[in-house]
């Protein structure tokens, strides 16, 4: 999930951003600063499926999870096409 140790100096998201993050927070899934995306798995064809899947993956945190097509986590379909991804 690309977890990252901060030392203090480090500020991934600037401290003047935090106000609309936190605004923003009802709008996500899960108060995320992403939501699934809105289109459900099958919509794309295999080549678009694969580029989504790996680009959330790299994207690392929580992104696959509750970043990805909005029907993984409600279908038994979806959800072994993205388990099989991983």
């Amino acid at each position: 999930m690309k977890q990252v140790r901060y030392t203090g100096k480090e500020q991934t998201i600037p401290k003047d951003r935090y106000p609309a993050l936190y605004n923003a927070r009802n709008d996500s899934s899960g108060g995320y600063d992403f939501s699934f995306l809105p289109k459900a798995t099958f919509d794309d064809n295999d080549e678009d499926r694969e580029r989504t899947y790996q680009s959330l993956w790299d994207q690392g945190d929580f992104h696959f999870w509750v970043g990805t097509y909005w029907d993984m986590l409600f279908s038994d379909e979806a959800n072994t096409e993205a388990y099989s991804f991983w």
